[in-house]
């Protein structure tokens, strides 16, 4: 839920306009940012719950985290892609049925 609200902040910023190399760097800093933070504290609160050493949430942190690099390299294109569909469509609005 943490990594959602800090990304979904990038939408509020952007618009929902991905069609500037601006707009896709901010979102794939925030998504950056939001995975860093978000892992980080699933990783370090579990010492506090489950009682877990304390050299273990590093490796946590590094197990989590970097899958999501993936995610980081894959966003920009999807961001575009979605900006190519929505442009196809009208630019979202909706129209009639005949």
């Amino acid at each position: 839920m943490l990594i959602g609200l800090i990304a979904g902040l990038a939408v509020l910023l952007t618009q929902e306009r991905y069609n500037t190399v601006r707009a896709i760097v901010i979102t794939v800093t925030f998504s950056a940012v939001a995975i860093v933070i978000g892992t980080a504290f699933t990783a370090y609160v579990d010492v506090l719950v489950s009682g877990i050493r304390a050299d273990g949430p590093s490796s946590t942190f590094i197990r989590n985290a970097l899958p999501c690099v993936i995610d980081l390299i894959v966003l920009p294109v999807l961001l575009v892609a979605y900006t190519a569909i929505v442009k196809g469509r009208g630019r979202g609005e909706s129209r009639e049925r005949a």
